[in-house]
């Protein structure tokens, strides 16, 4: 047996409880499957949660931390031009690294880089009288929050970025919506995480003026009521806005989030600022913004709220928030002894020890990928994924594909004319594998060295995080330019993860999600169909849930369901949400809270088509030779190794902060609950496990 075989049946039978036999799987297989695995992991200090899936990420980070501390590989199979390029795009992100890890120069910088960008704001809007041109307040209000969002890298007020439209998914358009808060809505009614985020916005605004660490210098007596003043101000103003955005449920329905209207429209609404100023400033040379120019509102009611918001809030407020919006922005390129008052607050909100600091590598090759993304890519797909790797992928997507086209006929809620758009949408999914191949090819150093061209990169750390904004945010404005891009990753390749994108009806794989346990060519079949295969049927059902339902067989956002399909439908998606309103957790004084069902609605569908799938299309396949049997796990047949391997994805630990956090505003339950839930609604594992109750709880795909 391969080596990778054997080290999987090792992980796999440590994962399992020990006590698994006499633990019912029909009830709890989470903890049949996981209790082993959570007995032998624990969070670092930096970690609100350790799972499967953060320990191979760690994994890949171990690689990329090698390569980055390493130099240039010389057995590389680039020869000429290409190679030169490639030195060259090494040695920028190797600048990128080694400019992020020497702290004691980022230390010397203390918050002279961040005074200069809040002077430079003070020019453009004093919190006392006007500018020198004595202009009105609604230019003084529309020139700060322009240069906020062009200059400072801050959403103040309200947020606007671009994209495929939901309508007409080969044009790109701006896309506004509510303006950000620095926590979840939830949290601005929640008074020990209000207190915190208080202490922490009076310490911090105290750094920044005494250009001393807060543990070096204390806010002095004196000056404690005056800061804590402000800190409320800012804090109420936050709160103002949270009660005046969306729900989570609201923001992630397309129903209420695609809203076109034209910018007359909005500025009607919102007479104090003028929007159509702002986003002309921020429009590449070339495009249009008029008051004929359409845009979509992801929130309907935010800008006639904002008018009210600006209206009833003073010149000092306003100025506070968007001075804080600068601080909390770029307080993270701060040295560590600088930034300490925001990173306490963030890790009591998810339960970390408040001190607790990620060791700095792990900083610094998440500031690369967050820069040269795809060169750092293009580095990790040369040492941890090959040509067979993405043909097995391709193969299990497409008996995925193949198998959930073939299941359609058989749904009796869904009418022929939809099962025929259905099959065709499914046959137009386009799956994407590994890494991006164009716009830039992540395998071609001369493209990778084109399309970072423009980003200038130095020793400065903090003068690199800038960059980094401006590169960003000038090719994503660009984008209003040229049709959509459909060649784009919103992940680079050594992600763990993977996503579907409604518009582009495309479902994405990052190198990063295809490594053990998740997949492998030496596993056995069943484990890569159990573990990335029911990954690809997530993703592929998320094409028909309740959101991605609504956009038809070319990506474009329409009604394509008869009314009597849609009627099912939605009596068909209530099962899933009462199941999964049923599920709980401890919340913080040891009361139940209880999962959303609505909220997680569209992962919850995902989860279960997915599992049900991957299933099928390994069953189709079956083949003996390629199913062993794994040493240590004689006792558990094929079937029962395959939803094993599924529940082995989601095992995890998690804080019970953050696990609170997760439940109020993340549309992904629990990850025990994705592993209950899901075969719960799978007739197949029921059967696998001689369950005594045969029929699944919820099923729709």
């Amino acid at each position: 047996m391969a080596p990778k075989c054997q080290d999987f049946a090792k992980h796999l039978k440590g994962s399992l409880a020990t006590n698994y036999e006499s633990i019912d799987p029909c009830v709890d297989f989470d903890k049949y499957s996981c209790d082993g695995w959570k007995a032998t992991h624990d969070y670092r200090p930096d970690q609100s949660r350790v799972s499967v899936t953060s320990v191979l990420s760690d994994n890949i980070r171990d690689v990329l931390h090698a390569i980055l501390d390493g130099p240039y590989a010389e057995n590389t199979t680039f020869t000429g031009s290409d190679r030169e390029s490639d030195v060259k795009n090494f040695q920028k992100m190797k600048t990128v690294y080694d400019t992020c890890m020497k702290e004691d120069a980022i230390k010397s910088y203390g918050v002279a880089p961040l005074r200069k960008i809040l002077d430079q704001f003070e020019a453009i809007y004093p919190v006392n009288g006007t500018t020198k041109n004595n202009a009105t307040q609604k230019e003084e209000l529309t020139d700060a929050v322009s240069w906020l969002k062009k200059v400072g890298s801050v959403s103040a007020l309200f947020s606007s970025s671009t994209g495929a439209d939901d309508m007409n998914p080969d044009t790109v358009f701006i896309s506004l919506g509510a303006s950000e808060t620095e926590m979840e809505k939830k949290y601005y009614t929640m008074p020990i995480p209000l207190r915190n985020y208080t202490r922490a916005i009076a310490e911090m605004t105290h750094v920044i003026q005494s250009a001393k660490p807060i543990d070096e210098y204390p806010i002095p007596a004196n000056e404690n009521a005056s800061l804590y003043e402000k800190a409320k101000r800012i804090v109420d103003f936050e709160q103002l806005i949270a009660s005046k955005t969306p729900d989570p449920e609201q923001s992630a329905d397309v129903k209420y989030s695609y809203n076109v209207k034209t910018l007359r429209e909005i500025e009607a609404s919102v007479p104090e600022l003028s929007i159509i100023k702002v986003l002309q400033d921020i429009a590449p040379p070339g495009y249009t913004v008029d008051a004929q120019r359409t845009v979509n509102v992801a929130d309907r009611n935010f800008y006639g709220n904002l008018s009210t918001i600006i209206k009833s809030t003073s010149r000092q407020t306003l100025h506070d928030y968007f001075e804080w919006r600068l601080i909390s922005t770029w307080d993270g390129a701060l040295h560590k002894n600088y930034s300490a008052p925001m990173r306490r607050f963030n890790n009591r909100l998810v339960g970390r020890d408040p001190d607790a600091v990620a060791e700095r590598w792990r900083t610094c090759i998440s500031e690369v990928d967050g820069t040269l993304g795809h060169i750092l890519g293009g580095v990790f797909i040369q040492r941890m994924f090959s040509k067979k790797d993405k043909e097995l992928g391709d193969q299990v997507i497409q008996d995925v594909k193949n198998v959930f086209a073939e299941n359609l006929k058989t749904l009796d809620w869904m009418s022929d004319s939809a099962k025929e758009i259905a099959a065709k949408k499914v046959v137009n999914i386009i799956s994407k594998v590994g890494f991006q191949t164009k716009n830039p090819d992540e395998q071609k150093p001369q493209e990778l060295s084109d399309y970072y061209a423009n980003l200038s990169i130095t020793t400065n750390y903090f003068d690199n995080a800038r960059a980094r904004f401006e590169f960003n945010q000038n090719k994503t404005w660009a984008d209003l330019l040229k049709p959509t891009d459909r060649d784009r990753w919103e992940m680079t390749s050594p992600t763990v993860n993977a996503y579907y994108n409604p518009p582009i009806n495309e479902i994405v794989f990052p190198a990063g999600i295809m490594q053990i346990p998740f997949f492998n060519g030496e596993l056995p079949e069943y484990a890569n169909y159990g573990g990335f295969g029911s990954t690809a049927g997530h993703e592929l059902t998320h094409g028909f849930d309740d959101n991605g339902s609504k956009y038809d067989d070319t990506g474009r956002y329409r009604e394509w369901w008869d009314n009597s399909t849609t009627v099912r439908f939605e009596n068909e998606t209530q099962c899933f949400i009462k199941q999964y309103d049923q599920f709980t957790i401890e919340g913080l004084e040891g009361e139940k809270v209880h999962v959303n069902g609505k909220l997680s609605l569209g992962e919850n569908i995902a989860d279960a088509g997915g599992l049900n799938a991957a299933f099928r299309a390994w069953k189709k396949r079956d083949i003996a030779k390629l199913n062993p049997s794994l040493p240590g796990l004689e006792k558990f047949t094929n079937d029962q190794l395959f939803f094993v391997s599924y529940a082995n994805s989601w095992c995890e630990k998690i804080r019970k902060e953050a696990l609170l956090r997760q439940v109020l505003g993340d549309p992904h339950a629990p990850s025990d609950t994705r592993t209950n839930g899901p075969v719960a609604n799978s007739p197949d594992f029921r059967k696998a496990f001689n369950c005594p109750v045969k029929q699944p709880t919820c099923i729709l795909w």
